[in-house]
């Protein structure tokens, strides 16, 4: 895991989601890229007319935030000298999810890496509407940092899936390169909320797609995602939960507790969520 894009619209939020990244993969060569993504709708007409005579209206607009994003790097490659992360800065003026797009493809992302930007202490707005784009928009990991989260350890990571017999090496890489760098327990929690579902015994394939980890099986029927995984996070101290979304009926289920605009599940530590790779 070399390339992580860390979305920012310098909200305590976002800046918390980095700090988070930092410590994270603080022992790991890796570059970091800060982006800032403005759209036409967030200039005003001051922005243009305190332009001076030299600058293009573009440039009048973007000029603000350019050199917020100048200023927050430099914070950060101080607050890091030491570490072996290379920081670097991206500035995009186009519709967000389409420039988180754009960077994937030229900086070769392995990872996003952002907050959830959702109200404090309200689960029903866990996630901010950002958040959930990239979440459903792109085909990259993105773990998303519960505001407030302190980075403590990767000692024990929960994996929850319905089927994991839709995952693949390659979709499971970025759990074996954090199980690896953390030295970490994975506990994979396979979900049948259908009580009157067979027993698949998924304990040989697992072999097979997380070799080289240290991991345990468990299962669980007849109750909701939300629950179950809840439940899981209450009996053992996992400090992030991996979710494997294959398509987007999983990702309601999982996050709503019903076929309202709702969120009923809330997280209090982080979730990385996979999606299905070829």
């Amino acid at each position: 895991m070399k390339h992580i894009l860390l979305p920012t619209d310098f909200s305590e939020n976002s800046l918390h989601a980095i700090d988070y990244a930092a410590a994270l993969f603080q022992d790991t060569d890796c570059h970091f890229y800060l982006l800032n993504v403005q759209k036409s709708s967030e200039f005003i007409t001051d922005d243009i007319f305190g332009a001076s005579e030299h600058q293009s209206i573009y440039e009048a607009i973007v000029a603000d935030n350019k050199k917020k994003l100048d200023s927050l790097l430099k914070v950060y490659k101080k607050k890091h000298k030491s570490s072996s992360i290379t920081w670097h800065a991206l500035f995009d003026f186009d519709v967000f999810i389409d420039a988180i797009r754009q960077a994937i493809k030229a900086k070769h992302i392995d990872l996003i890496i952002m907050g959830s930007n959702g109200a404090t202490g309200a689960k029903e707005v866990l996630f901010g509407s950002n958040t959930l784009r990239v979440i459903r928009g792109v085909d990259c990991p993105v773990l998303m940092i519960p505001e407030d989260y302190q980075f403590d350890n990767l000692k024990e990571m929960l994996f929850s899936t319905v089927d994991c017999k839709k995952l693949n090496k390659k979709t499971v890489k970025v759990v074996k390169d954090l199980c690896k760098l953390h030295h970490s327990v994975l506990h994979v929690l396979n979900i049948q909320p259908n009580v009157n579902e067979p027993e698949h015994g998924y304990d040989f394939y697992l072999r097979d797609i997380l070799e080289g980890v240290t991991y345990k099986s468990h299962s669980l029927k007849g109750v909701p995602i939300s629950f179950a995984v809840e439940s899981f996070e209450q009996l053992f101290p996992v400090t992030m939960n991996v979710m494997f979304v294959p398509k987007e009926s999983f990702l309601d289920r999982f996050l709503f507790g019903s076929k309202t605009s709702r969120i009923s599940y809330g997280s209090d530590i982080p979730l990385l969520f996979l999606h299905k790779s070829d």
